[in-house]
């Protein structure tokens, strides 16, 4: 028996490379191709947006949802829409199809600002300038973003009219303008920082918190001062001209000796080498790797390696210390390849069985055989049969050449029989449950959409990955959203124990996303989930488990774009500590009823709550309009289930 090249498969296995393709969307996939391109789909909220690739000069590719064949690296997406800002962002394309759902932010209205002179002053032509820069002279109406603006009036002999306007969206407002003759020459500074709210000091005195303008100065030189917690002191010389309005900008930097008191720091190390490291989804650099500057609380670190297993470890960071982990990660499995048989005989049309099942008559060609041991029996009417047992190995054809020999008389039925298999009891479509401990069986899968509070809507795939005896483990992949914040994870059951009615296991869960303005979230779950089952058609499931996360919900610098209380100021936290990220770790216990309602679909609903736990900062109205005042800390969805 020669081994040849094996050849394409038949259709007997589309259902297992169904369920690969599940499972490709959880792990990356490993040997691909570099030249190979993979489907990307780009989408936004709104939907229709006009679509750039790398830059806007090489023209629209078309409007939103937009699907693209991109080779694995990064690239640059950006999208426009009539009434809302331009938004570009970078997206990253690896070796598996991908989405991407960006949200649009609305350009805010304009406002409107009129300046008019006071009636029979004869200010008419008297110079406006906005923020410092001239825009035209009396009467003038301003078109205004929303914001703070300082608006000033100057006219030769008269001392000038000054004064902070904020400006809401689409307001309308106007002004008066009365000019008071100048006494004598004086000027204004105007002093401003790249930290809102420092401390402005001239000649050793404080005068304001920064933007501020000191005005009637006498022209000549002043020392400039501006302080703020956490930052090194800067001192400057400004100097102030008669009739103007001089500027000046002090940027304050760190003090590392106060970031160094106020943070902690990470060393990582690693099982092997050039394992990527990842803090809080944000990549750090090569094992061995030393982070510093992360907040106090909880940080989720994991590492990456081609051909490996991804790790991943939670730490809690204290300020002032050095935190050392060690990450383990282990390689993946080789996938399991196939063989093929090949039967020819002399004798034409001869029944072949393998395994004790009839497989076609001579010549015979079989693929998608398990490597190993096969049982092979030829036989034909008036002939003597033919029994052998050959070896098939992964990636070969074994051949049989089976010469039958004629008999006097009609040989009796020969059935050979493989040893058998202990298979696992089958369970009817309708009684598959994607949260119940009695797990998915092999070969099965749900996809899950769910609609509820806190998030708005959520989709989830699960499939079954082995079972054993009591042992056995099911997992998939999930999508949840509720606008502000959009997660994308994986989930996994292990069970540990089970009988016709009762099942018992272990529950873990990780993802992560972000949202608009610079927001971040990422979550860990561990727990235990146990599962009634009843007539194996409706099943009741309870669990209780910590869920660890953190948010980031405020950009680290201020933006127009961000929400009003990230910049306002608040009664239980101080500016810095709304810019850092939210974290903690809460047990939840949850009840889930699943009923099916015909062969391939189901209805849930589920129900959990942290009870006597605090706020997850996330799901209040500060930082999301739609939640509620504060965190009930109970939550619920209801959805349907859809069974293969």
């Amino acid at each position: 028996m020669e081994p040849t090249p094996l050849l394409a498969g038949d259709r007997g296995w589309a259902r297992a490379a169904a369920l690969g393709c599940l499972l490709s969307l959880a792990l990356p996939a490993a040997g691909l191709a570099a030249e190979r391109r993979y489907k990307v789909t780009v989408d936004s909220l709104p939907t229709g947006a006009t679509v750039y690739l790398e830059a806007r000069e090489a023209g629209a590719l078309g409007s939103t949802p937009h699907v693209f064949q991109l080779k694995p690296g990064t690239y640059t997406v950006i999208l426009e829409a009539e009434g809302y800002e331009a938004l570009s962002k970078s997206i990253t394309v690896k070796r598996k199809a991908a989405s991407f759902t960006f949200t649009l932010t609305k350009k805010p209205s304009p406002s409107t600002l009129a300046l008019e002179a006071a009636s029979g002053s004869g200010l008419e032509g008297s110079v406006v300038k906005v923020n410092g820069k001239e825009t035209g002279k009396l009467p003038v109406t301003l078109s205004l973003q929303p914001g703070r603006y300082l608006i000033e009036v100057t006219r030769d002999g008269y001392e000038t009219y000054s004064k902070w306007v904020d400006m809401g969206g689409a307001e309308r407002r106007k002004l008066v303008v009365a000019l008071v003759k100048s006494a004598a020459a004086t000027g204004a500074l105007l002093v401003s920082s790249n930290i809102v709210g420092a401390e402005v000091f001239m000649e050793g005195k404080r005068v304001d918190t920064a933007p501020t303008l000191i005005e009637k100065l006498n022209p000549g030189k002043y020392t400039v001062e501006v302080r703020a917690k956490g930052y090194l002191v800067k001192q400057q010389e400004a100097t102030v001209e008669a009739g103007k309005t001089s500027k000046l900008f002090l940027q304050l930097d760190p003090d590392q000796a106060t970031v160094a008191a106020s943070t902690g720091t990470l060393q990582v190390l690693a099982s092997h080498k050039e394992v990527e490291v990842l803090v809080d989804g944000q990549t750090k650099g090569t094992a061995p790797v030393k982070v510093e500057g992360l907040a106090e609380g909880t940080h989720v670190v994991e590492g990456r390696k081609a051909g490996h297993k991804s790790a991943e470890q939670t730490v809690a960071i204290k300020k002032g210390e050095l935190a050392t982990i060690k990450l383990t990660l282990h390689e993946l499995e080789a996938q399991v390849r196939t063989g093929a048989l090949r039967v020819i005989s002399p004798t034409l049309g001869a029944e072949v069985f393998i395994d004790g099942k009839l497989a076609g008559k001579t010549p015979l060609l079989r693929h998608q055989l398990d490597p190993g041991p096969h049982f092979v029996a030829v036989r034909a009417k008036g002939h003597e049969e033919v029994i052998q047992t050959v070896e098939v190995k992964p990636g070969q054809i074994a051949e049989l050449q089976a010469v039958l020999k004629k008999s006097a008389a009609p040989p009796p039925p020969t059935v050979v029989k493989a040893p058998a298999k202990k298979e696992e009891p089958k369970v009817e479509p309708r009684g598959l449950s994607s949260f119940g401990a009695h797990l998915m069986p092999a070969g099965s899968f749900t996809a899950d959409v769910s609609l509820g509070f806190t998030h708005i809507f959520e989709g989830r795939m699960t499939a079954g990955f082995f079972s054993k005896g009591p042992i056995g483990m099911d997992g998939g992949i999930e999508f949840r959203t509720f606008g502000a914040l959009s997660e994308i994870g994986m989930h996994a059951k292990l069970r540990l124990y089970r009988s016709s009615l009762f099942a018992i296991g272990t529950l873990f869960a990780f993802g992560g996303g972000g949202g608009p303005s610079g927001r971040t979230t990422a979550y860990a779950k561990l727990g235990v989930v146990s599962s009634l089952w009843f007539k194996q058609l409706v099943t009741f499931t309870a669990r209780a488990y910590f869920d660890f996360y953190t948010d980031r919900l405020c950009p680290g610098d201020p933006s127009p774009s961000e929400v009003p209380a990230c910049s306002a100021p608040q009664p239980d936290f101080t500016p810095r500590q709304m810019r850092e990220r939210f974290g903690g770790a809460r047990f939840l216990l949850s009840a889930i009823l699943e009923v099916p309602v015909s062969r391939r679909i189901g209805l849930f609903a589920l129900f959990e709550g942290a009870p006597g736990q605090g706020n997850r900062q996330a799901f209040t109205d500060r930082f999301v309009e739609l939640m509620p005042e504060s965190d009930p800390a109970v939550y619920f969805r209801v959805g349907a289930s859809f069974k293969y």
